[in-house]
């Protein structure tokens, strides 16, 4: 079992990822982390309205994954490094760690996010 250790911009996002867009924090990430995110979140998160403004940002992205998964005659030696990652990591996410060795977080559920969808709103009318 190989482990990925991910940034604190990583996890942040994947908590965050079906409460507001994060397509400007997803910019900061290394292209390894951004196409690990889209792998991972494209499995375990809804396709709300939120998630789907992400990866409408991230289209080209999703299309180089879908490329690498499912090409059998990749010679390019990112590329194939990239296919081992996806193919690991699209099932399961027990590889997947922050810097202090935890296990990537539970997915925020769609319920978790309404409500923080909320209080951010909240704070929003509060703060204006």
């Amino acid at each position: 079992m190989k482990k990925i250790v991910v940034s604190d911009k990583f996890i942040e996002i994947y908590k965050n990822f079906n409460v507001v867009p994060q397509i400007s924090k997803m910019m900061e990430l290394s292209r390894e982390e951004l196409l690990l995110m889209l792998v991972v979140t494209f499995r375990v998160y809804d396709y709300n309205d939120v998630v789907m403004t992400t990866y409408k940002h991230y289209e080209k992205d999703l299309s180089y994954i879908d490329s690498v998964m499912f090409d059998s005659k990749l010679t390019d030696p990112e590329k194939i490094k990239m296919r081992e990652i996806i193919l690991e990591n699209y099932l399961e996410t027990d590889k997947i760690f922050d810097k202090f060795d935890n296990l990537l977080p539970e997915a925020t559920t769609e319920e978790e996010a309404i409500n923080l969808r909320r209080l951010l709103n909240i704070n929003n009318i509060l703060n204006s």
